[in-house]
């Protein structure tokens, strides 16, 4: 009995942890990638608008909130490419985080396209 009520309990702070987790992650998230993407300057050094675009698309994946996530990672995908050059470890990660999106949009064949180029990249790359 004693033994159930703690399992019982145990379960519950299980659930409400996940409960707390999942809305840091969905509301928290956003409201600062969104007070981050307020913040964004011309001025701002290339790397911090790539990461700050990644970061809101992927925040808005979470929220299921696909045409905005689309149009950020697009563009991080643009300016990543235009200023870094494909050759650089920022677009390698922009591709990453771009197959995180397509997978999430049901877009799988794509997102594994994507994959498939990231790490023939980095094995290309490694020898």
């Amino acid at each position: 009995m004693i033994l159930n009520n703690i399992l019982s309990l145990n379960n519950t702070l299980y659930i409400y942890i996940y409960i707390y987790i999942k809305h840091l992650i969905k509301y928290c998230l956003s409201r600062w990638s969104i007070e981050a993407l307020k913040q964004l300057r011309p001025s701002l050094p290339a790397g911090i608008i790539v990461d700050v675009l990644r970061q809101a698309a992927k925040s808005c994946v979470v929220k299921r909130e696909f045409q905005k996530a689309d149009l950020l990672i697009k563009e991080a995908v643009y300016l990543a490419r235009e200023i870094f050059d494909t050759d650089h470890p920022k677009y390698s990660d922009v591709l990453i985080d771009y197959g995180f999106f397509l997978l999430n949009f049901d877009s799988i064949s794509n997102s594994v396209t994507i994959y498939k180029v990231f790490i023939f990249r980095a094995l290309y790359e490694s020898s």
